[in-house]
This record gives C-alpha cells, structure tokens and sequence, in this order.
C-alpha cells in the first residue's frame, strides 16, 4: 500500500515538473536562411535580375536578362583592402577582365613505374590567371579576383545561357593561348549598351581628374589615340567645373575629333553599294534631282539602259563589306552634269521597327528613298562631307534598302553613307548587317565597275 502510494506520488511530481523542465530549456534556434531569403521562397534579392549583356574574347556579345545561380552572390576579394565583398547585380554598373598572368606549361609523367624522375611528354597547355575590375552604379570601383561565379544571360526568345566568370583558367592539351575563351566583360543597366571602347573612354574621362598625376597623364595619352568613342565625352568634359578636367580636355579634344572623322571614313561609311549610271542632263537643267530615270523603279542586274547615246548599267565596283567615302571618278570617271543612282541594302536583327539616324554626304546635289519612300533631298551644289546632312528613318526588322541619286554639276563627285544611332554621339548601332544583294535574295550584277572587264 505504501509502494503504492510513492510510486503515485513520483509519478505526479514527474507529470507536473514536465512543463517547467520545457520552458526553461532553453530551444535551439533555426538556422538563418540565407541572405535572409525566407527558406522554401523563391523569391529574389532585389537587383538579382538585370537586363545586360555578357561579352565573349571572341567578340560575341549575349544580351538578355542577366542573374545569378541562387544562393551563389557576386563576390570579389578586393586586393587593396585585402578584404572580399558581396554585391548584387543592381549594384554593378560592368565589370571587366584581364589577364594577369599567362603561362605555358610543359606536360610531365613518371619516367617508369616507381620511379622518382619526370621526363616530358612533349605536350604543353596554357595556364592563366584573370584580374577583375567591377564598377559599381555609385561611381566606385572594385579591383581583385571575382570567387567562382556563374552568371546566366536569359534572351526576349526565353534561350538561357550560362558563363563562367573565371579567375583562373587551364586550356586543353596543345590548345594556343588564342583558343582559350572567356568572358571578357559583363554590362548592366545603360552600360550594356556601350561597347568596350565607349566604356574605355568614359573611364579615361573620369581619370582626368585623378588625384594622381601619373593617372591624369595616361589618361590624357590614351584619350588622345581614341576617336568616335571618346569624342562626346571629351567635348562634355569641356564643360566640367573642374579646373584640370576641363584643361586636359581642351588639350586632347582637337586630336581626337580628327581621329573621330577618320574613323568615320573608314569604318562607319558603307561603300559596298550598287551603282548604276551615268545618266547625262543639259547643263541647263537646275533642278536634276527631278529628273526621273529607271532606276528609281526597278533593279535589273542585266539591264542595259540608254540616254541619247550613252548607256547606263547597274555594277559592284567594290569588295563586300568595303568603307569610306566613294569618289564617283573612281567608278564611272570625271563626267559633269551626270546622275548616278546608288543602291544599298541593311539588315535588321530586332523583331521590331527600329528610328536611326541616316548620315549622308553627296558632291553635289542628292536625294535618298528608304524602301520606295522618298526620304530627303538637298540640291546644294557642293563637296562631299560626310554626316552633313542627317535624317531620323524607322526601319523595319530584317531587309531595308536605302536608294541614293547623286547629280555632279561640275568638278569632282562622289558620297558618303552610314547610318547612327539617335543620340548626341551619333554611335554606331549594333547588330546591322549591310549587304546590296540582301543576303544573295537579289542578284549582283556580273559588271564590277563602268568601263572595266564585266567580271564576276
């Protein structure tokens, strides 16, 4: 009975002592999420995602939505606070890669089994190691080496690729340095739509003003070999409150301005036109540019078309893909009051309408149509300029042809072509392909140039 009664009472101290024992134990929290995501949400970090675009060594820009692997941040050990940070993509403005060190090794093996001596297999492979400089949106600038990060690039079409942002590299075997491909720049927000030249210049520009003389002076150097990049933003920085900005920008900024119209010529202006002419007017005539002759209706590569007694035939006098200014003496020789007709072809990628700016130059008087639609005219006898005269066109996406009629009163002829994009620095577009037989869709004519062998 006593037994009884103690095991009873032990079992009540034990019942009513239990929840005591619970709240003051003190409970193991859970672990944080990471980066303080709550767990099992997909949801991201704000500025995860951010439209870019991620440029290759090889040329190859990939735009599209840019983001992170999840859980995996952009870190970078930066060198000079020896000190790593994390950022998130709506931090970054670009960041840029390059080589720090480059090495070829020699490939080795054990001479025999067990044995302590290497000998060389005669096989070598490159080793390589990257720098990174990230510039962030508030004007900072992170230099070191990223840590292991993936970046994926998601296309308007819904195509995702991914890129290895490296630190280090090792090629395959007997591969030469030049085969070894990486990402050597990734552009954010604005940045992305600048090339690596654009974003050298505006670099350059803000060490202008560098705390650092040595800095201040390489950056005027440099600034100096550059042209259409850089222009706008010198002539910018002639404005500029400070003192040594503006000083060194007025002392760079006539060079670069010839390097720019250099460029012009011999980059941005399309050369590889089809021409077809001479089609002689009276002397008398003022207005020529009224005159209408074929080829302001069709295109016929064979075509052999006559005024009084001269004939007109279309030709491609020069090489796919030529630049620069076309002196009209060079295809059809010295000839006055003459029409000629030019005819280009442009290639939209974008799936929509797209406004650039068309820059032409003539000697003397001309007038352009855009796909059949007349665009512009200026009946100015005078020499070739190129960008003198500029006109806001709406392309479509794909095959746009651009129609130029020149009339030469007296003297020298010729005209100058490019198409820019619509801002204050007149930049090159991207991804334009220019071609006068469409892609092989129209037929070239068989004559290279008036006056020479008719070889294909």
């Amino acid at each position: 009975m006593r037994s009884a009664a103690l095991g009873l009472l032990i079992l009540l101290l034990l019942l009513a002592g239990a929840p005591g024992a619970a709240a003051t134990e003190e409970a193991e929290p859970p672990p944080p999420p990471p980066f303080g995501r709550p767990e099992g949400t997909i949801a991201v970090e704000p500025g995860a995602v951010e439209p870019g675009a991620v440029e290759l060594s090889t040329g190859e820009t990939v735009r599209g939505a840019l983001s992170l692997t999840r859980d995996k941040p952009l870190e970078i050990y930066i060198d000079a606070e020896k000190k790593s940070r994390r950022l998130v993509l709506g931090e970054v403005r670009s960041i840029s890669w390059e080589i720090e060190k480059e090495a070829v090794e020699k490939e080795w093996r054990w001479k025999e089994a067990a044995s302590d001596e290497k000998v060389e297999t005669g096989n070598f492979y490159v080793d390589r190691k990257y720098r990174q400089t990230i510039a962030l949106r508030d004007g900072t600038e992170l230099a070191g080496h990223l840590k292991g990060t993936v970046i994926h690039v998601t296309s308007g079409k819904g195509e995702r690729r991914k890129f290895l942002l490296l630190t280090h590299q090792r090629g395959a075997m007997n591969e030469p340095a030049e085969k070894l491909v990486y990402v050597k720049a990734v552009r954010l927000g604005e940045a992305a739509e600048e090339d690596s030249e654009t974003a050298c210049a505006r670099r350059l520009v803000r060490e202008l003003g560098d705390d650092d003389w040595h800095t201040r002076e390489a950056a005027s150097k440099e600034l100096a070999t550059l042209g259409m990049a850089a222009l706008p933003r010198v002539e910018a920085a002639l404005e500029s409150d400070d003192v040594e900005v503006k000083k060194r920008a007025e002392s760079v900024v006539a060079v670069v301005r010839r390097n720019a119209q250099k460029e012009i010529r011999e980059r941005a202006l399309v050369k590889d036109l089809l021409f077809c002419g001479p089609f002689p007017f009276d002397e008398k005539e003022k207005k020529p540019l009224d005159l209408s002759f074929t080829p302001e209706n069709e295109y016929d590569a064979a075509a052999v078309l006559k005024t009084g007694e001269v004939e007109a035939r279309w030709s491609r006098p020069f090489e796919p893909g030529a630049r620069g200014v076309v002196d009209l003496d060079d295809v059809f020789g010295k000839r006055e009051h003459t029409v000629v007709y030019a005819l280009a072809s442009v290639r939209i990628a974008d799936e929509a309408e797209r406004k650039l700016l068309l820059l032409v130059g003539s000697d003397d008087s001309v007038r352009v149509w855009v796909n059949g639609k007349p665009v512009h005219t200026n009946e100015k006898q005078r020499g070739v300029r190129a960008d003198e005269d500029a006109v806001e066109v709406t392309l479509a996406p794909g095959w746009n042809d651009v129609l130029l009629k020149v009339a030469n009163f007296k003297g020298a002829w010729g005209l100058a072509l490019r198409l820019a994009e619509v801002d204050k620095a007149r930049s090159e577009p991207k991804d334009l392909t220019w071609d006068p037989t469409r892609g092989g869709e129209r037929k070239a004519p068989a004559l290279r140039a008036p006056g020479r062998d008719a070889s294909p």
